[in-house]
């Protein structure tokens, strides 16, 4: 009778650990992320990744790259900023770094690019990083701005807000 017992609480209990190491280990990996508001709907790019080293070129830089997304269709945060990155507000007309948000779209016949940092006429395109955690592994933040805009077919895609959670790797 003892051993009935214990079979029938040890399998339930088996179960539950099963479940749970199966649950977290889903939740860690679609926990990275970029979601943006494009032309009112909201798009998600999966695998959110991000890297934080000096400048190749210049060392007293320090380069900041948070992207999301395949070869085809992606986006991207780029920054270099000689005081470091840290938790904050920075903006892409700040001209005490440099700040620029880029979209790769797959039109069907070849890769658009949009960017953050020019427009032949009216306002330019103008956004604001705010990154709302940082550490060793993980970044956090948020943007809102306008739009970007492609100079090849002279189009633009607005994007007005957005938010990410991407891991660290390092190159």
């Amino acid at each position: 009778m003892k051993t009935l017992m214990k079979n029938y609480f040890i399998t339930p209990a088996l179960a539950l650990i099963i479940f749970c190491f199966l649950s977290c280990s889903k939740a860690a990996t679609d926990a990275n992320y970029f979601k943006v508001k494009m032309d009112d709907k909201w798009v998600t790019y999966t695998e959110a990744q991000f890297f934080l080293h000096p400048d190749p070129v210049n060392p007293s830089q320090t380069d900041l790259q948070v992207y999301a997304g395949n070869y085809l269709s992606n986006i991207n945060i780029s920054m270099q900023n000689t005081a470091g990155i840290t938790t904050g507000e920075y903006t892409t007309t700040n001209s005490s770094y440099r700040l620029v948000i880029n979209l790769f779209k797959n039109n069907g016949s070849y890769i658009q690019t949009f960017g953050s940092t020019t427009s032949a006429t009216g306002s330019q395109p103008s956004y604001v990083l705010n990154i709302t955690s940082f550490n060793e592994s993980e970044i956090r933040g948020t943007i809102t701005g306008n739009y970007l805009y492609d100079n090849l077919d002279a189009t633009a895609v607005n994007i007005t807000d957005g938010e990410f959670v991407a891991r660290r790797v390092d190159y």
